[in-house]
């Protein structure tokens, strides 16, 4: 049988709104002082999994901290967090310019640093694998695949990792070790992940990361724009022509 879920009303609605809360949930209806007292609301919030609370409920860390059955879908800010990007090449560049919109300070590391003048045109430092491991909350991933980056993320970088940081990973699947990943969502490691690429493609239905509620998986679709797909077909015409005619190509492999 389904479980009936309990929540806790810290003010009366309007009884058309209770009437459609009570055919579906154990409603409890707070009927004392409002607002209701803070200590009041952490006793009686432990044993409900929905709240409906007022702008003048005090509803802090401790309230929430105390929700055990209460799903948390507050997120994180992103301005003013340190977004460290591993790989400034065109993609790593391109993400430092939106994460400089977004308020964000960049840190990167790359095989060796690139100008001073995309330094300072993408506000980006360069600092060590280690410290970015340590100081970034988000990291990002733009790497080739070879033998040097494979497993690049591994159980060693995830315990150098802020336990409330975020992995990002668009470039290739088998940079992160999935199976170390996993151990480290499960163990609180880091905060959450964001792939759009795994080490087995297309991925697996019983692939864990299916199951964590804090990881976003996509397709690998970040190009399906029209306007990308469109340059992309004229790239491909032309680097056609430009072989046929034993020039050099734009983009080779």
């Amino acid at each position: 049988m389904k479980k009936r879920f309990s929540v806790l009303v810290t003010r009366r609605l309007h009884r058309s709104a209770l009437k459609e809360l009570e055919k579906k949930y154990n409603v409890h209806l707070h009927s004392g002082e409002i607002p209701i007292a803070k200590k009041n609301l952490i006793k009686k919030i432990k044993d409900v999994e929905g709240l409906i609370c007022h702008p003048y409920d005090i509803v802090d860390e401790e309230v929430i901290n105390n929700a055990d059955n209460l799903n948390d879908y507050t997120g994180t800010e992103v301005s003013g967090k340190i977004i460290g990007i591993i790989g400034m090449g065109r993609i790593g560049s391109e993400v430092a310019k939106k994460a400089n919109g977004l308020g964000m300070k960049v840190i990167y590391y790359n095989r060796k640093p690139v100008s001073k003048r995309l330094e300072k045109m993408l506000k980006a430092k360069y600092v060590s694998k280690n410290n970015l491991y340590k100081d970034s909350d988000v990291i990002s991933l733009h790497v080739p695949y070879n033998k040097n980056t494979h497993h690049l993320m591994n159980s060693k970088i995830f315990k150098k990792m802020k336990k409330t940081s975020f992995l990002i990973n668009t470039s290739r699947g088998k940079i992160v070790n999935e199976k170390h990943l996993v151990t480290a969502l499960k163990t609180k490691q880091i905060q959450g992940v964001g792939m759009d690429v795994y080490e087995v493609e297309p991925i697996k239905k019983d692939n864990p990361l299916l199951k964590f509620e804090n990881v976003v998986l996509a397709p690998h679709v970040g190009s399906s724009t029209k306007e990308t797909r469109q340059k992309m077909s004229d790239i491909t015409a032309k680097n056609l022509i430009l072989g046929l005619e034993g020039k050099r190509l734009l983009y080779s492999v």
